[in-house]
């Protein structure tokens, strides 16, 4: 979407908040290649279930922190002996949950 002024808008539409850091890290992931890519973009995260809107912005501080974690999927992704597995309270409802658990 695009506002009047022209500027280009991403929004991500979520069930709930209970994942924020997550969520704002991959709406920030999505704005950090739209940058790359030379088109800059704003970012919102919209929880309809809460009525709750949040502008997500591509500082230095959320660069450092995707860059931290580019870091570690590629040591993860380089590592010849896979992490040992470990259920959390994601797993559960992890759509990917029957990649580790098959």
């Amino acid at each position: 979407m695009q506002t009047s002024d022209g500027n280009l808008v991403i929004s991500e539409i979520k069930k709930s908040s209970r994942a924020e850091k997550a969520s704002i890290l991959q709406l920030a992931h999505y704005l950090y290649e739209l940058e790359k890519e030379g088109i800059t973009a704003k970012g919102f995260l919209l929880y309809p279930e809460e009525k709750k809107r949040m502008e997500v912005v591509l500082d230095d501080r959320t660069r450092h922190d995707l860059e931290k974690n580019y870091e570690e999927i590629m040591a993860i992704a380089r590592s010849t002996v896979p992490e040992p597995l470990a259920e959390n309270k994601y797993c559960r409802q992890c759509a990917y949950s029957e990649y580790c658990w098959s």
